[in-house]
């Protein structure tokens, strides 16, 4: 997938009147089927894995709770952090930089460059305060990948291989248009976003796009994950449960035990999902399906 079109997207995603656009880029786009790597963990089965399916549900998570610290984080500038603690931090801010200006006539070049720093320190920790309480707020979201065969992702979400993915359809009709609407495309990139310009908006359309903006972006070295995002924003879901697209097939991973291998099966046949076995390949680093 080039990042040219994701690009395009996010320009247009920041435009309500070419919204239509977007869809458009996304019918484009959109794989036909998404997966997400299950496990038989006994302790959160009842949410995540074999009770997902029978009771035809996706679990959206709050971000504080995703394997990723940085998910949904972003920057914003001193000047903007000070506009969110409010007039009293503006009025010391004045002060600050009078202050500096002094010491800087005086010569006084150590003093300045340890109390920056002390200044940065503070900003970072208001930055990271106010990162923590939009994660809790904002946004739930149900992860997806567009690969069904990558090593790590069966590791590191599918305990070891030994745990199971589910193949969903993503018709854009589903859900009367909200998956279309609110799955997006994950960009990749070096740096953060900055969304003080988009939260400080006039613009009521790009107040309320800037607050979904990092929950688009992660780093780099999540690039192989290839995912997508069904995000719901503002209280719009009240729990953490909402009806799951159609399934097409399950996955088993390579190292699953034949008791959870029983349960995938009778879970499948009750459902009528088709169901799969990976194994590994013998003279190269890729999965085979059965």
């Amino acid at each position: 997938m080039s990042l040219k079109w994701k690009e395009d997207y996010i320009k247009n995603l920041l435009n309500p009147y070419k919204w239509n656009n977007n869809l458009v880029l996304k019918r484009q786009n959109l794989p036909s089927t998404l997966f997400k790597y299950r496990t038989f963990d006994e302790t959160n089965s009842m949410i995540y894995s074999i009770e997902a399916i029978k009771e035809n549900k996706i679990w959206l998570s709050s971000p504080d709770n995703l394997n990723d610290p940085y998910d949904c984080s972003f920057d914003i500038n001193s000047d903007d952090l000070s506009a969110i603690v409010g007039p009293s931090l503006n009025d010391i801010e004045a002060k600050i930089k009078d202050a500096l200006k002094e010491l800087e006539a005086q010569g006084k070049q150590d003093f300045i460059d340890w109390f920056r720093r002390v200044i940065g320190k503070r900003d970072e920790d208001l930055l990271l305060e106010f990162n923590g309480s939009t994660k809790k707020n904002y946004h739930k979201i149900f992860s997806l990948s567009e690969r069904k065969d990558s090593i790590l992702m069966w590791t590191h979400y599918a305990k070891n291989h030994t745990g199971f993915c589910v193949e969903y359809e993503t018709p854009t009709d589903l859900w009367d248009g909200l998956l279309l609407r609110c799955i997006h495309p994950v960009i990749y990139t070096d740096k953060l976003p900055n969304i003080g310009k988009y939260i400080f908006s006039q613009d009521p359309w790009e107040k309320l796009i800037g607050f979904i903006l990092p929950a688009l972006h992660k780093a780099k070295d999540w690039e192989y994950e290839k995912e997508w995002r069904f995000i719901l924003s503002y209280g719009i879901l009240s729990g953490n449960k909402y009806i799951s697209p159609p399934i097409r097939a399950v996955y088993a991973g390579a190292r699953i035990s034949e008791a959870d291998l029983a349960k995938l099966k009778s879970l499948c046949i009750a459902n009528s999902i088709s169901l799969f076995r990976t194994s590994w390949k013998a003279r190269q680093f890729e999965m085979s399906i059965q």
